[in-house]
């Protein structure tokens, strides 16, 4: 692992927008929960995440340009929406029905994506060579 640029999500100074679930009674409550994340073109759909998973799912998007890092404190599992208008590269035009993925997150669900450092894996490759094909 080496030290890395991060964003850390974390909760908003206005505090988050979000219930968790009830705990789940038994382990057949936990297996039987729908967990899940429909997305397309900046609308999230999330049934039973964690911020784990979302902070994950948040590291794979075009506007996080580094890994995100569940650093929210909050545990359990949520139900939530999330729209955003997606950056490709590009800016927001001014028109846009919805802001981007950072204004998204604090206004809709009192979240924050903070530029930090953090340790992250980090594969090193040593060699590579064409395989032999006979």
């Amino acid at each position: 692992e080496e030290t890395r640029p991060v964003y850390a999500l974390i909760v908003a100074k206005s505090g988050p927008k979000l219930t968790p679930l009830p705990a789940p009674k038994d382990s057949d409550e936990l297996k039987n929960r729908n967990h899940s994340m429909n997305t397309s073109n900046g609308h999230l759909t999330a049934g039973a995440i964690s911020m784990d998973s979302f902070a994950d799912y948040l590291t794979l998007q075009p506007e996080t340009d580094r890994i995100v890092v569940n650093r929210t404190g909050l545990s359990g599992d949520f139900d939530f929406k999330l729209n955003w208008t997606e950056d490709w590269g590009g800016d927001i035009p001014g028109d846009a029905a919805v802001p981007g993925l950072f204004t998204a997150l604090q206004d809709q669900l009192g979240l924050e994506l903070k530029a930090d450092k953090g340790s992250v894996p980090v594969v090193t490759v040593i060699a590579v060579s064409k395989p032999d094909l006979d």
